[in-house]
């Protein structure tokens, strides 16, 4: 087995658990795809602890690898429904968003709106790692001076730099290199915007875009930036406020539902909606009695993810409510069909 370092890949030991265990028979060469995922997660997971910042954008530190596992997760469950290529699709989910720690902060003109560049998508300031912080996708990045291009265009260089190191023949860097950089979709000069035309990267652009907005993990990341934007703006964040906020969020997100690429992203997308609108619905039946449901309804669950905003983590925070909170007392029946649906999005199951 191997490992990623700032220097490049070694041996480790045989009995490190891999990114994903393939069913047995085993080949040959499913081993060695099995290993080639886990050097370049562990990889993704080095070159993201680079950058100091906690707070950037929508994202902090836990969410850019925990969102790649979720994102490759989805992928995995969509390839055979759709017939797309699982190791084509593994490696693309992997590296879709290995570059996208250089995106700081959105630039905002003298009014305070979002600048947009080309394909209609919002700029960001370069960020880059701080001075001595090396992994092999930032040396890639220095080399092909990539500062300034869009994450799916550098993460697409780097990624068939990656895989040519790993032995990839030209076909699939060239697969997996397009796959990245469909995972962004673009506006033409019409404003309108075409389906990828490779099927895996419709299957990707349908994960990517699952995890980011719709369900209960996007639910969970709605709360942790709401509950950041109200202590920036207003110096704390109340469980009122931001419950007060959810129905214009699902408003918000009801148009991604319509922009899936794929039958099984469309019936994927039509669920998770569902799952946060019947959450917000047990929500609002808490509303009458606040501090019982603070200790046994959903209340208790979002105020819990709300003291946890300095820094993140979808698995840590869900784990530790199910070792404090959950066993304090009975919860609502609907309390825990919310953890076990969060858990399965988590595994891609819905």
């Amino acid at each position: 087995m191997w490992r990623a370092t700032a220097e490049g890949r070694c041996c480790i030991e045989e009995n490190m658990p891999l990114a994903e265990t393939p069913a047995a028979p085993v080949s040959i060469a499913d081993e060695e795809h099995a290993e080639n995922i886990s050097y370049l997660e562990t990889l993704a997971e080095h070159t993201f602890g680079l950058w100091d910042e906690v707070w950037v954008g929508f994202s902090w530190p836990s969410y850019y690898i925990n969102h790649t596992r979720r994102v490759r997760n989805l992928c995995l469950q969509m390839a055979q429904p759709e017939g797309g290529d699982p190791k084509l699709l593994e490696y693309a989910a992997v590296l879709h968003d290995i570059t996208k720690r250089y995106d700081g902060e959105i630039i905002r003109d003298a009014r305070g709106n979002r600048a947009v560049g080309p394909g209609g998508l919002w700029q960001n300031q370069p960020l880059p790692p701080p001075p001595g912080s090396m992994s092999m996708v930032t040396e890639i990045y220095d080399r092909e001076s990539l500062t300034g291009s869009l994450h799916s265009e550098s993460g697409a260089v780097v990624a068939d730099h990656l895989l040519q190191i790993l032995g990839m023949d030209d076909a699939t860097r060239e697969s997996a290199s397009q796959v990245i950089r469909d995972h962004v979709r673009l506006r033409d000069e019409n404003g309108a915007i075409a389906p990828p035309e490779l099927l895996e990267s419709r299957i990707l652009y349908d994960a990517d875009t699952l995890d980011a907005n719709l369900g209960l993990v996007a639910f969970y990341r709605n709360i942790q930036i709401h509950t950041h934007k109200l202590i920036r703006e207003c110096g704390h964040a109340t469980l009122k406020k931001y419950v007060g906020f959810i129905p214009r969020w699902l408003q918000m997100k009801q148009p991604f539902v319509d922009m899936m690429t794929t039958d099984r992203g469309r019936r994927l997308a039509h669920r998770r909606q569902g799952r946060v609108e019947a959450a917000y619905r047990d929500l609002m039946n808490e509303i009458g009695d606040v501090k019982r449901f603070r200790d046994e309804g959903l209340m208790g669950v979002i105020e819990f993810f709300m003291g946890r905003n300095e820094s993140p983590d979808l698995v840590r925070d869900l784990q530790d409510l199910r070792d404090t909170w959950l066993p304090n007392g009975p919860k609502q029946p609907y309390v825990h069909s919310f953890f076990q649906d969060l858990e399965d999005e988590i595994a891609g199951k819905k």
